[in-house]
């Protein structure tokens, strides 16, 4: 049976790397200033999401030389707050405002396949953006949504993320 590949498919992914572990390096939960904690909600609160956002990327080569398997970790940055108010001027809202803030770090661990070459700084960039965001999103999610009920907020529940699709003209069909 034959399956849809895109044009546009990125040089990294399908067999290339595959997940080896995840885990969240860091995590840092905290009121803000004015709220007390299992306090009067406000009635007009309103999450602000920050990332995904790529902190680092690092491979190399590991084990042996017999059995040397080549390893990347990507270090991916999320937060959310609750804050309330919407404010005209973004990120910046006044301390007073801000209800609760939540950010972690996660290292997610790709090892290269057998006979692969080495994927380029461009490629391993591009996986970064869009792939390993994708691969964090349910821990993410997970993670939100669990610590702000231990913070004794409602829970905070993102959507799921989103594929974005290839245009229909970008779709080829293989050959039979």
């Amino acid at each position: 049976m034959g399956r849809a590949v895109t044009k546009h498919a990125p040089p990294l992914g399908g067999d290339n790397l595959s997940l080896q572990g995840m885990c969240v390096k860091s995590l840092h939960a905290d009121y803000g200033d004015n709220f007390l904690p299992h306090g009067v909600m406000p009635r007009s609160s309103r999450l602000q999401r920050r990332g995904p956002t790529v902190v680092s990327i690092t491979g190399g080569s590991k084990g042996p030389s017999s059995t040397k398997v080549e390893v990347f970790q990507f270090q991916i940055g999320v937060g959310a707050r609750l804050i309330t108010q919407d404010p005209e001027d973004g990120e910046n809202v006044p301390g007073e405002n801000v209800i609760a803030v939540i950010d972690a770090e996660f290292a997610v661990t790709y090892v290269l396949a057998d006979g692969k070459a080495e994927p380029t700084d461009d490629a391993l960039n591009e996986f970064a953006s869009t792939n390993v965001p994708f691969n964090i999103w349910p821990y993410w999610r997970e993670l939100l949504q669990s610590t702000s009920m231990r913070m004794g907020l409602p829970p905070i529940v993102l959507p799921l993320r989103q594929i974005k699709t290839a245009p229909k003209s970008g779709l080829v069909k293989a050959r039979k």
